[in-house]
């Protein structure tokens, strides 16, 4: 005698796509930015909140659809509490967290980072203005090359205004 059959019928489809679970809401977060209160989201990162605000940070490596790789070190920023420089593409807001974004230690931080990043570039020592024009006009096309692929349009650009400081006025700062 042969078995009957099992017939297993497939439930019906979903009538709508299935929800991802509901999030708690965060409260905004208030901040310091450059002496200024500054609310932002919770759980967004100092870069993010600078930005909402209109204060300018440097970047390089970052993408806005990418995770953070903290690789550049251009975006640092001066925290009070914190020993060292953080990273504003992925440090998160805390409360009551002061940030300096143009203090003269961040300044010189971003300085040497880009001239690093030059030197490898231009493989050529310091000496003269002249010497110091060529290697920012030589980080000005390595900024170029990255916004081809979309990144570092701010550093570009700051690189830009330094090239036309120092070559038109003679001025570093």
């Amino acid at each position: 005698m042969k078995p009957e059959p099992i017939w297993f019928r497939p439930p019906p489809p979903p009538s709508r796509p299935p929800a991802a679970p509901a999030r708690a809401a965060v409260p905004p977060v208030e901040v310091i930015v450059d002496g200024q209160r500054v609310s932002a989201p919770g759980g967004s990162t100092i870069l993010d909140a600078c930005r909402a605000r209109g204060i300018d940070i440097p970047t390089v490596c970052f993408l806005p659809t990418l995770t953070p790789v903290n690789v550049c070190r251009v975006c640092v920023v001066e925290v009070t509490g914190s020993r060292a420089l953080v990273p504003a593409c992925s440090r998160r807001v805390e409360p009551g967290m002061t940030i300096q974004t143009e203090s003269e230690r961040v300044r010189v931080s971003r300085r040497m980072v880009l001239e690093l990043l030059a030197r490898l570039r231009a493989r050529r020592p310091l000496g003269s203005d002249q010497d110091e024009l060529a290697l920012l006009k030589d980080l000005g096309q390595v900024m170029r090359d990255a916004s081809i692929c979309g990144l570092g349009q701010t550093a570009s650009s700051a690189v830009e205004s330094a090239i036309f400081r120092l070559a038109i006025t003679g001025s570093r700062s």
